[in-house]
């Protein structure tokens, strides 16, 4: 564990000095390397040129969403589509309208086991739905 808090503590000061000598943010020095490295109208090409800046540029695992909100599960396909592809620690807000739809996509996370975590799903509308505020 204090090797942990050693490296991770190194990784901030670094970011901490870069953003300082740069005057740009990660997110901003990680755009930048990918306007000049990817091949435009490519997504593959932007996807790997973020994963080759994470791995040999600065370092970095924390590229991806942390949060993402999803309005509409399509009866649960869309919202495990969506949630198998997210990074680890991540997670899937999904806000369903339809109470019928909102059961079914509930049925299917609850089937697909290893999602249940990653995913919270609410039926309402956004306003109703208090979805961030309550744990599965």
């Amino acid at each position: 564990l204090p090797l942990l808090v050693c490296c991770s503590t190194r990784v901030v000061l670094v970011r901490m000095r870069y953003d300082c000598i740069t005057r740009l943010s990660q997110e901003e020095r990680a755009f930048h390397y990918v306007l000049t490295h990817a091949t435009p109208g490519n997504p593959e090409s932007i996807l790997e040129t973020f994963d080759l800046w994470c791995r040999k540029v600065e370092f970095s695992s924390n590229i991806g969403p942390k949060k993402v909100l999803e309005l509409g599960s399509h009866c649960g396909y869309s919202t495990v589509s969506i949630a198998r592809a997210l990074p680890l620690g991540a997670r899937l807000y999904s806000v369903e309208m339809d109470a019928r739809i909102a059961a079914i996509a509930e049925k299917v996370i609850q089937v697909s086991h290893d999602l249940w975590g990653t995913t919270e799903l609410a039926e309402g509308s956004l306003q109703s739905s208090h979805i961030g505020t309550v744990e599965h």
